[in-house]
């Protein structure tokens, strides 16, 4: 009886080691799962940020264009008209030399 009472206790002690050992290897495995799950979300998040920093630095550059060609604009426009009226004015001068 008690030799076979030492072979069940040996193997209920072996049970309990093996479940525990499975049990430390599935917590491993769940734990590095999780790991792996929020990698790729980290990943994603970062590619989202990115492109949404890029669309931004888009419309920036589209906008300070936008104001450089304003300012240009106003500031050529006056040189532009003087320009313009002033060969109107050659045009009417000569005109009338040549009317004369």
């Amino acid at each position: 009886g008690e030799v076979m009472q030492c072979c069940v206790s040996v193997r209920v002690n072996k049970f309990l080691a093996c479940s525990e050992a499975a049990l430390k290897i599935q917590c491993w495995w769940r734990m590095h799962q999780a790991m792996l799950w929020y990698g790729d979300k980290l990943r994603a998040v970062g590619k989202i940020q990115a492109s949404i920093r890029a669309c931004i630095a888009v419309t920036q550059r589209k906008a300070k264009l936008a104001a450089i060609m304003r300012i240009q604009a106003s500031i050529m426009r006056p040189r532009l008209c003087a320009g313009i009226v002033g060969r109107r004015r050659d045009a009417a001068y000569r005109l009338t030399a040549f009317a004369k």
